[in-house]
């Protein structure tokens, strides 16, 4: 996503497989499966604490989007910003739209059913109607943003050089500043969008970073063990957490570190199909999530328990992998799943 989706042969970020990261294929399958995870263990408070193993996926998938929008630039410096955004506006906002459709006559249908729906508000424009949709439209900003700023400072090593050390501090700022002590948020959405910002920050870090020969020692085994090592840290940092910082960029940060290995005994022939997988698995899941918890309860079920949470993960996961398999398998729904 430069949005999460596999690079489609329009896209920019077609130069960004001009170095390659079958790591990094692999590993935003891994995330997609961590946020199911994630959204199935949020339903019961048994699960609170397990269900954080799940949190680095959303601030990696973050990490992976700036990174490759600059690598894009890197490999493709005449692609122009129009036609850029044309087409991200068509890959992210228009399977946003059509699963919000989907995820409104999924609310129907639990009406139906005489169960309790969320009241549908004027934020559905662009949070849509599973909770996982937040991320379409404010990926597709910073896809706008970082590609400008990429743009902007090409043939500027100064600037770049400055934005390298500014990006990584605000970053670790906003990281450890709990999400209310500058200001109030207002909703979840924006909650969501602050907790993604630490992020998008060490994106453009990453992204800059990649231009030294630093760079090199990124690509490591034993960079990959460091970032394995920040990867683990951070989960058991927030297993208890009682704060409110978005420190879980820490974990997506050590994931990213590990992407960038070029893993040459891993070929991609193995790891681009899971890579095609994931955005499919990221906006199919909630639907399967939600579905899988009415049943339950229309079959009696008062309350979700720990062992019903991990069965309803078990059954959601294959569910939105099969569900997204079938969809690339056909020229008129690929765009479901792009």
């Amino acid at each position: 996503m430069a949005d999460f989706p596999s690079p489609q042969p329009d896209s920019p970020d077609r130069g960004a497989r001009a170095a390659s990261f079958p790591l990094l294929d692999l590993l935003r399958f891994a995330a997609a499966i961590a946020i199911v995870w994630l959204h199935a263990a949020s339903m019961t408070p048994a699960l609170a604490h397990a269900g954080n193993l799940g949190r680095f996926g959303v601030p990696f998938f973050v990490l992976a989007t700036v990174f490759l929008v600059i690598e894009g630039i890197r490999h493709d410096p005449e692609r122009r910003f129009v036609r850029y955004s044309q087409s991200r506006f068509v890959k992210i906002m228009i399977p946003f739209a059509a699963w919000t459709a989907i995820g409104l006559a999924g609310r129907a249908v639990k009406w139906a059913m005489g169960q309790p729906v969320q009241e549908v508000g004027v934020e559905v424009l662009w949070a849509g109607s599973l909770c996982s949709l937040w991320f379409l439209p404010f990926i597709l900003v910073i896809n706008l943003l970082v590609f400008g700023l990429a743009r902007a400072t090409m043939g500027r090593p100064a600037t770049r050089t400055f934005l390298v050390f500014a990006t990584a501090l605000i970053g670790a700022a906003l990281a450890f500043i709990p999400r209310d002590a500058v200001f109030t948020i207002p909703s979840t959405y924006w909650r969501h969008v602050y907790s993604a910002l630490p992020a998008v920050f060490w994106g453009v870090t990453l992204g800059f970073l990649w231009d030294w020969p630093v760079s090199r020692v990124l690509q490591r085994w034993s960079a990959s063990a460091c970032g394995v090592a920040i990867w683990i840290a951070t989960t058991v940092m927030f297993w208890d957490w009682a704060g409110d910082q978005p420190i879980e960029c820490l974990a997506g940060l050590g994931a990213m570190i590990v992407a960038l290995h070029p893993a040459p005994r891993c070929p991609e022939v193995w790891t681009k199909p899971l890579n095609g997988l994931a955005f499919g698995v990221y906006l199919s899941h909630m639907l399967f999530i939600n579905g899988f918890t009415a049943l339950a309860r229309q079959g009696g079920m008062d309350a979700i328990t720990a062992t019903s949470s991990i069965l309803i993960f078990a059954a959601a996961l294959p569910s939105s992998i099969l569900t997204t398999w079938l969809l690339r398998r056909w020229s008129r729904t690929r765009w479901l799943a792009p």
